[in-house]
């Protein structure tokens, strides 16, 4: 009756309109749905509508002020401006305003020397205006920022950037569950480096890095006393290839090109330590592997001192872990170092590592045969248990599911094209760093108490 209602009214409209009387304008479509949108999620997820309290609540942080015991609503915080013909919104903070000259002088160099699809994507990199279109199978709507990922990028590239969290959240879920990592580098002897100016040789160093070290830690070896160290199983690792190190005391490695390899693995054993006698063993079967892939000899000794070329330690505390996991984990280009760089050094960070997955997955934890691992294994562990339970404190980084029904989030595609929408920060919420919503996805994540006062996700990840 309502709807019909509606229409009666709005042919009547019409009709005393062609009669010569003067339109009456009638703002009842945009209330309306907008009502029936609120009525179609009250009843779908059972909100109690009668709790006035609970609404002015909603109200309070939807709008950008604080509930107060009285009923009041104060405002709060300095990223809300709040005008008078107009809802509140978060007013966007660009903390990377202040690498405008840098930004500047990468995407010049880019533009002249013929990379234009890189000059682009660097410039708009994190911008105001795009974002793509991520829906569940409930018609949640989100929105994740889109970043370029160049390691050059002065917004991609610095440390604790959005692409690094979100990096650091993915490989956390796959490996913190360990009571410690293994750490394993494999440095290029300076003689080998520039045979590793391609993307297909630093593919390499990732594979090789995992199969030394699996044979190494797999193998027995014999002490200088003569007693036997028996092997241990290393069921899978993270791989990372860090381009430049950092400066030593000479002060010569900011800019040189220092190719080497991180191999993370998980340890369960209470035997941490190795000995001197399997860093040897890991070192020769190294540049063992090196020589039969380069072609090249490598000498043992450098300055008359024995090289060393591979080292290990290992982390067995949280805070440890989660320390080497973003260190491992960071660019290690960045903007200021790409700007030193000679035109050939820069040539090959540009085209070398475009698409470049600097991430690999091997053994048990690679991207096949990790479900299966956990399933079978981890999950029945009192250390996983544990794990899981420290989970739920953890600050969300990578929505890869809907906090509300967690539903696998999509992009959305509108006649086959992927949908992207535009001036987020100005109709949308912003959950986490890169990641928004819309205004009835917000107001269901108030409801259900996964927003806090300040705006901001206080939930955990699925």
């Amino acid at each position: 009756m309502k709807i019909i209602s509606l229409l009666q009214q709005k042919v009547n409209q019409i009709i005393s309109d062609a009669d010569g009387a003067p339109p009456v304008h009638h703002n009842w479509f945009d209330e309306v749905f907008f009502r029936e949108e609120e009525d179609f999620y009250v009843r779908k997820y059972n909100f109690a509508e009668s709790i006035s309290s609970l609404q002015q609540k909603v109200d309070a942080i939807v709008s950008g002020g604080n509930f107060t015991e009285s009923g009041r609503i104060t405002e709060f915080g300095k990223r809300y401006k709040l005008t008078l013909d107009k809802k509140p919104y978060a007013q966007h903070v660009d903390k990377y305003f202040s690498l405008g000259g840098k930004l500047g002088k990468i995407v010049g160099w880019l533009n002249e020397h013929g990379h234009d699809e890189e000059a682009k994507a660097v410039a708009v990199c994190g911008g105001k205006t795009q974002a793509v279109d991520l829906r569940c199978h409930a018609e949640h709507r989100f929105a994740k920022q889109i970043f370029c990922g160049r390691q050059y990028c002065p917004r991609c590239g610095e440390e604790d950037s959005v692409i690094h969290q979100q990096r650091y959240s993915r490989s956390w879920d796959r490996l913190m569950w360990a009571p410690a990592f293994g750490r394993v580098v494999l440095t290029v002897p300076e003689e080998l480096r520039d045979d590793f100016k391609s993307a297909d040789m630093l593919g390499k160093l990732h594979r090789f890095g995992w199969e030394c070290v699996k044979e190494v830690w797999g193998r027995d070896v014999i002490l200088e006393d003569g007693e036997i160290e028996k092997g241990m199983a290393v069921d899978g690792s993270m791989t990372t290839v860090h381009l430049f190190g950092d400066e030593d005391e000479k002060g010569d490695r900011f800019d040189k090109f220092h190719p080497h390899v991180n191999v993370t693995f998980p340890l369960y054993s209470e035997k941490l330590m190795v000995s001197v006698e399997r860093l040897k063993v890991l070192r020769d079967k190294w540049y063992g592997m090196l020589e039969e892939l380069t072609g090249k000899k490598i000498s043992l000794t450098e300055d008359g001192r024995e090289r060393k070329n591979a080292w290990y330690g290992y982390r067995n505390t949280d805070a440890q872990k989660a320390h080497w996991l973003k260190y491992a984990l960071r660019a290690t280009v960045g903007a200021e170092r790409f700007l030193q760089l000679g035109d050939d050094m820069k040539e090959f960070v540009v085209t070398s590592l475009v698409g470049f997955h600097n991430v690999r997955w091997y053994g048990k934890l690679s991207n096949r045969t990790f479900p299966k691992y956990k399933k079978d294994y981890l999950e029945n562990t009192s250390f996983y248990q544990e794990f899981l339970t420290k989970k739920q404190e953890k600050p969300v980084r990578d929505f890869k599911y809907c906090p509300i029904c967690h539903g696998r989030l999509k992009v959305h595609k509108h006649k086959g094209k992927i949908e992207i929408l535009e001036n987020i920060h100005k109709t949308w919420y912003e959950l986490s760093p890169g990641f928004w919503c819309d205004e009835v996805t917000f107001r269901i994540l108030v409801r259900k108490g996964l927003v806090g006062a300040d705006g901001k996700f206080t939930g955990s990840s699925p």
